[in-house]
């Protein structure tokens, strides 16, 4: 159930809509990053929104080193 639930809150097609990034490109954050799925679980949508929003600018300003 705690896999469901993680893909149905945190996958690519959610970062992608977050964060505007491609499905694909999504698919190489959510790798990159690798949150533990417990936690995932354990957030609402709105905190999920948040961390995958900080996580981008993350994302972003490693890529650009």
């Amino acid at each position: 159930a705690v896999n469901a639930e993680t893909a149905e809150k945190y996958n690519p097609k959610v970062v992608a809509k977050i964060t505007g990034m491609t499905e694909e490109e999504a698919e190489k954050f959510i790798f990159h990053f690798n949150l533990n799925r417990e936690f995932i679980v354990s957030k609402n949508d709105y905190d999920i929104y948040l961390i995958v929003k900080q996580l981008y600018n993350e994302y972003l300003t490693n890529k650009e080193k």
